[in-house]
């Protein structure tokens, strides 16, 4: 009985060590054990990073091909052509605020920018969980790789929704 326990511990040493050396990075790694083990305020940052990002692909969508400039410019009202204040442009929030409905002239907000907006914090965060397992590399490929998934995926929310907008 006890060469059965020897021989079973040995070979899951043997196994463990194969795994350490073939696979260190998705060692024990699954769903739950990620959200559990990396902080919850990490993904809420990195939403409402995505969401200022989205606001700003907003920009891009509305102004490319108009004529107007993408960087300069402040953000107005569409209709009374009103300037918007720093606190009517805060993402998702300024919108369920206001109703959807500009503050001066009361015409309507397209659904368009908060969707967007969330959209793209949803990106964002579901981009960073899914290589959680390839922080245990470097951390440094790691920044690289999501900051790259980031550009490429806001490129293509903005070429879909400029796409629909101007029903390409």
């Amino acid at each position: 009985l006890s060469y059965f326990f020897i021989c079973s511990f040995a070979s899951s040493i043997g196994s463990s060590i194969y795994h350490h050396l073939y696979f260190p990075f998705y060692q024990h790694f699954s769903i739950f054990s990620a959200l559990l083990t990396t902080p919850p305020l990490i993904f809420l940052f990195i939403f409402i990073l995505g969401t200022l990002i989205g606001s700003f692909l907003n920009v891009v969508i509305y102004r490319f091909n108009s004529g107007k400039s993408i960087a300069k410019g402040r953000s107005i009202c569409m209709s009374c052509n009103h300037t918007l204040r720093f606190y009517e442009l805060v993402p998702i929030f300024s919108y369920l605020i206001q109703a959807g409905k500009c503050r001066r002239c009361s015409s309507r907000i397209s659904h368009q920018y908060p969707i967007v907006e969330a959209f793209t914090g949803l990106v964002f965060a579901g981009v960073v969980f899914h290589f959680l397992p390839l922080l245990s590399l470097s951390l440094i490929s790691y920044v690289v790789l999501v900051s790259v998934f980031f550009v490429l995926f806001s490129l293509l929310i903005v070429i879909a929704v400029y796409d629909m907008r101007h029903k390409i």
